[in-house]
């Protein structure tokens, strides 16, 4: 079972808030790392999405992000926050 829980499926720039950021309004900072998570839709599916952080003045998320397809971006945030 993934550590990481679905946050949203936008397409790219669409609006979605990790824990009250908006990721499209931020520099993501890679930290190194990926993760393994299941499609929200084909759960026999595995992505492999690289782990980022925001940070505004009062708190910084912690996410992994990918590209499912062509413009369609999935987000997940630890599923233990």
């Amino acid at each position: 079972m993934s550590d990481w829980e679905l946050a949203g499926v936008v397409f790219d720039g669409g609006a979605i808030s990790l824990d009250g950021l908006n990721p499209w309004s931020y520099e993501w900072i890679d930290l190194n790392y990926t993760v393994n998570v299941p499609d929200p839709l084909h759960h026999n599916q595995i992505h492999n999405l690289r782990a980022y952080q925001i940070t505004d003045q009062t708190k910084t998320v912690y996410f992994a992000a990918g590209e499912f397809s062509s413009g369609v971006w999935g987000f997940y945030l630890k599923a233990c926050r």
